[in-house]
């Protein structure tokens, strides 16, 4: 029989009911229980444990009391398994096969089902029917129905899920990189539909091929490229990953090679793809994959890499020549005409697009779209003086309708805001800064870490003498 493995998501509070069943799981019914506080030792990154854990588990545990359906990390743990299950999803249609993996709630103490968990089958465990639950719960994790078999029909064990465990391979960077799109997603776009249909001709105009996307920071690449990859769902195959000064582990060279990997299989409907334990490992993978043909059957085959300025060390071609079928969109910040360090082995082969300023239309389309605002897309006057005063630039634009939506919320006048805002980025940040160095104790406001970021952004590195002159403040 194939052994089964199960991962207990859980709240710390029910720790006690939770160990015992985990020990009797182990020790009586000779099932591999998986458990934080037997897994997770000091000094352990937590995430990585919690996602090696559901990687080898073909059964999630899910139990339910009113402290866990509360709980961050069963929570996170949850969302990791119905990610899981989406890409398992696609794979088991692709190949016409019922999907593998399961989840089991096991009500352990009276609470609100979580919605989600509505159209499944839960098992009732509790200190009262412990024994009688026990049995119930073993069955169904050996998909044992308890159905008498028919006369001269002979019983046959039943075999347990496959495993889906290599799907959660590489969650959390999955989980990092649609949390950035999704920031992007939701915040109002406009002003792109030419880059829009540059990149839509370049997918389909050429067989295969490299496009650049560059622009100075805070003109909008990465919020184009999320945008712009939502549309393209249908017609494409979208492997897509960024880099990201948000999070640590979306700038780790491994971390991309694996992320990317994993959805390239997906991708070939390749199920037990390996996952080398260094970057070259899977980089030679990657490299190999990207030098066959693509099935015509398939869809077409995008693959997207977001900010390789971002990267922790340069990020290079991972692909001689693309087949057909195949193109590679990548962006980083560059002003027109420089050649950076980390874009030197891409430019050569690849086609161009560089994004400029916004024009003053979409500025009035940006403000219909917010409700406080909107009265103002209309006003000419009023649309030219903010067009003037940010020149267009994006980064700038964001932060000052932010400012205006707040300004309308709390009844102040917007257009004498908007009169008296600096022209031009640096001298909104400059100002910015003057008024933050006035509160006590501004080494522990979050507005310095992220005005340290606006600088960056508008500024690149600053120096010590840059920031006294920005902001009057000293050592």
């Amino acid at each position: 029989m194939e052994e089964i493995k199960a991962f207990i998501s859980h709240s710390s509070i029910d720790k006690p009911f939770v160990e015992r069943l985990a020990t009797d799981l182990r020790t009586r019914e000779g099932i591999d229980a998986w458990l934080d506080k037997w897994e997770i030792m000091p000094g352990d990154r937590i995430a990585q444990k919690l996602e090696e854990g559901l990687a080898n588990a073909g059964i999630l545990l899910l139990i339910l009391s009113p402290d866990s359906v509360n709980s961050q990390w069963v929570s996170y743990e949850k969302d990791a398994w119905l990610m899981a299950q989406v890409d398992e999803e696609k794979l088991a249609k692709q190949e016409s096969r019922l999907p593998q993996g399961r989840l089991i709630p096991v009500l352990y103490k009276d609470c609100q089902k979580p919605s989600f968990l509505q159209s499944f089958l839960h098992v009732s465990i509790n200190d009262e029917n412990y024994e009688e639950g026990f049995k119930q719960l073993v069955r169904g994790m050996r998909g044992e129905s308890g159905k008498p078999p028919l006369k001269g029909e002979t019983t046959s064990e039943s075999v347990p899920s496959s495993r889906i465990g290599k799907n959660y391979i590489g969650y959390e960077i999955t989980a990092q990189v649609q949390q950035i799109i999704s920031g992007y997603t939701q915040q109002p776009f406009e002003g792109r539909e030419k880059e829009k249909r540059q990149l839509d001709e370049f997918v389909r105009k050429n067989s295969s091929g490299v496009l650049l996307v560059t622009a100075a920071a805070g003109f909008g690449k990465s919020a184009l490229l999320s945008h712009w990859q939502q549309t393209q769902q249908e017609d494409f195959f979208i492997a897509y990953h960024c880099f990201s000064y948000r999070y640590q582990k979306t700038r780790s060279l491994f971390e991309a090679y694996r992320h990317l990997l994993k959805q390239l299989y997906l991708y070939h409907n390749i199920r037990n793809g390996e996952y080398p334990n260094d970057e070259n490992g899977m980089r030679d993978i990657l490299v190999g994959m990207l030098s066959k043909p693509v099935s015509p059957a398939g869809k077409p085959l995008v693959i997207v890499l977001d900010g390789l300025d971002e990267a922790e060390k340069t990020f290079d071609p991972f692909f001689t020549e693309l087949p057909d079928s195949v193109c590679v969109i990548a962006s980083a910040r560059a002003e027109k005409g420089e050649e950076p360090e980390y874009l030197r082995n891409w430019i050569d082969k690849a086609q161009r697009l560089y994004l400029k300023r916004l024009p003053r239309e979409a500025i009035a389309k940006l403000l219909e779209q917010i409700s406080e605002l909107a009265i103002y897309a209309q006003d000419h006057e009023f649309v030219k003086s903010l067009d003037q005063t940010t020149d267009g630039f994006p980064l700038y634009l964001s932060y000052l309708i932010d400012d205006l939506k707040q300004a309308a919320t709390n009844n102040q006048d917007v257009q004498a805001l908007v009169r008296n805002c600096p022209v031009g980025f640096k001298d909104y940040v400059k100002k910015q800064f003057q008024q933050l160095a006035k509160v006590e104790e501004i080494k522990q406001q979050q507005e310095v870490r992220e005005l340290f970021a606006l600088l960056s952004v508008a500024l690149g590195a600053l120096s010590k003498d840059d920031i006294e002159d920005l902001t009057s403040l000293t050592a």
